[in-house]
Parts: structure tokens; C-alpha cells; sequence
């Protein structure tokens, strides 16, 4: 077995042992599914929304494939000047418009893996998008919700959401089938998972 392999194994492992260590965020938009998607998987749609405030996306490289890889920078102004922030990681799994799994390492915490899991439902024209971030461990977990994951989340989908309400905005009254959406959104912080169900 070559060294990936094993690495690959190792990491499931580890997930599988501290499935409980994850954290769940979910999100209403007056969307269809097929639009989400393709805000997620469209490098050009995902550079006009992606990161919180004040934040720029000049790299984003996406092979949605199951193999496939993903690099993201994301750039905010400092008052030292730019500071850039590298991600990357593997798609693992991809069903669209409905469910992708993929690697996620932040180039500071090298070797710190995290697996995300998005999926869309959509009911009635609204799209619910669940995604769920498992960590290898309780330390990784709580490292990143003390670097501002949840405010960082929330201002990041109300671009989205804003990005949503700019392209129905642009539409005849009579073909806007999304807008603004009255957004249900919540980050979990507490809700550590081990089935893969909500308390």
C-alpha cells in the first residue's frame, strides 16, 4: 500500500473514531437547488460570495469530480496590507445537485483535515443546505470555532444571500423564481453529532 493510501486510511479512521467532534450548519435560501449548486461549484459564482466581510476570493480552483481536487485562496486587507489565506483539499464524493464531500486543510494547520459534507434539499422553490464539518479531533473542532468559524459563517451565506437577491433583482417581475431569502440559518456549536442526526 503506497504512502496515500495509508494516509487516507489513517485520516478515516480517525474521523470514524471521533465522528462526535463536528459541528453542523444549516441555512434556508429562496433558491432553487440546481442555483445553490452551481454556487458552490462554479469557480466564477463562488469568487462573488464566498468568505465574510471584506473578503476576496482571487483563486479558485475546482475539479468537481470524485478525485478531484480544490484549492481556494481567500485575501483580507490588513493594516499591514493583504493577508492571504490558503485552502485545499479532495473531493470525495459528488452527487449533484444534491451532496458533495471533500477534504478541507488550511495551509497554516498543515495536516489538520477536516471532512464537510454539503447537501441541498429543496421544498416548495426554498433550498435547505446542511453541510457538516467532522473533525479528527475535539482540539481541531474547538481550534476553529475559536478562530470566528460562526461569525465568519453567518456573514459569509449573507453574501450569498445577497448575491441570490442581485440576480432575481435583475429579472422581470414575472420570471423571479428567487430573491432575498428570509434566511433560517444555525450554527451549531454544541451539536456534536455521533450518528449524523440532530439532537
Amino acid at each position: 500500500m503506497d504512502k496515500e493510501n495509508q494516509l487516507s486510511e489513517a485520516i478515516e479512521a480517525a474521523f470514524d473514531k471521533n465522528a462526535q467532534d463536528a459541528v453542523v450548519i444549516e441555512r434556508s435560501f429562496d433558491a432553487p437547488v440546481e442555483l445553490i449548486w452551481q454556487m458552490w461549484t462554479d469557480p466564477e459564482h463562488f469568487k462573488a460570495w464566498y468568505g465574510p466581510d471584506g473578503a476576496t476570493i482571487p483563486v479558485a480552483k475546482m475539479d468537481v469530480r470524485v478525485g478531484g481536487s480544490r484549492l481556494v485562496c481567500m485575501e483580507m486587507q490588513t493594516p499591514d496590507g493583504p493577508m492571504q489565506m490558503w485552502f485545499t483539499g479532495e473531493y470525495r464524493e459528488v452527487v449533484p445537485p444534491e451532496r458533495i464531500v471533500w477534504t478541507f486543510e488550511y495551509e497554516p494547520l498543515a495536516g489538520h483535515i477536516s471532512i464537510e459534507t454539503m447537501t441541498l434539499t429543496e421544498r416548495d422553490g426554498r433550498t435547505l443546505l446542511t453541510v457538516r464539518d467532522a473533525f479528527a479531533s475535539k482540539e481541531d473542532r474547538d481550534g476553529m470555532l475559536q478562530s470566528g468559524m460562526e461569525s465568519g459563517a453567518r456573514e459569509t451565506y449573507e453574501r450569498l444571500d445577497e448575491v441570490l437577491a442581485g440576480m432575481a433583482g435583475a429579472l422581470p417581475a414575472a420570471q423571479r423564481q428567487y430573491g432575498r431569502g428570509i434566511l433560517a440559518d444555525s450554527l451549531r456549536d454544541a451539536d456534536y453529532l455521533p450518528t449524523g442526526g440532530r439532537r
